[in-house]
């Protein structure tokens, strides 16, 4: 029987050509994983519902995520699922609530040196949507 990483490798490579095959597969591997397993497998579920255009079911998918991630005690899927959720709720034009959430997962990430590239990635994403809702000078400048 192939490895719990195995597996969502397998799902991903499913994904580039059938994302419900891929759904579907997620699902036949719930039984007997661990929270800390379920938050990622959760994380992979709305990153391929995300995919098919259900924004929303995505969303769903991810808060079921947060709670097996902050029950396990793994910080760092925590705050890759919350720099998803930002990204589908920027995707939805919901940028008020995506740019206060990415905040918080920088900061929270200040301390955390060893996650130093989901920083640099969520700044970055907060940087991207900030210029987006900011002002623009009049005169194209």
């Amino acid at each position: 029987m192939s490895s719990f990483s195995d597996q969502l490798e397998t799902a991903e490579t499913l994904a580039e050509s059938d994302l419900e095959g891929a759904l579907q597969a997620l699902d036949a591997m719930r039984s007997g994983l661990s929270p800390e397993q379920l938050s990622q497998l959760h994380l992979q579920k709305a990153s391929f519902t995300a995919r098919l255009g259900k924004l929303d079911a995505a969303i769903e998918e991810l808060v079921v995520a947060e709670a097996f991630a902050n029950t396990s005690g793994r910080l760092d899927v925590a705050m890759e699922i919350r720099v998803t959720r930002a990204s589908i709720l920027a995707a939805l034009g919901k940028y008020g609530d995506a740019i206060p959430m990415l905040k918080a997962v920088v900061k929270t990430l200040e301390s955390h040196p060893e996650l130093s590239q989901l920083r640099a990635d969520a700044t970055a994403e907060l940087r991207s949507y900030e210029s987006l809702v900011s002002p623009k000078p009049l005169g194209g400048r």
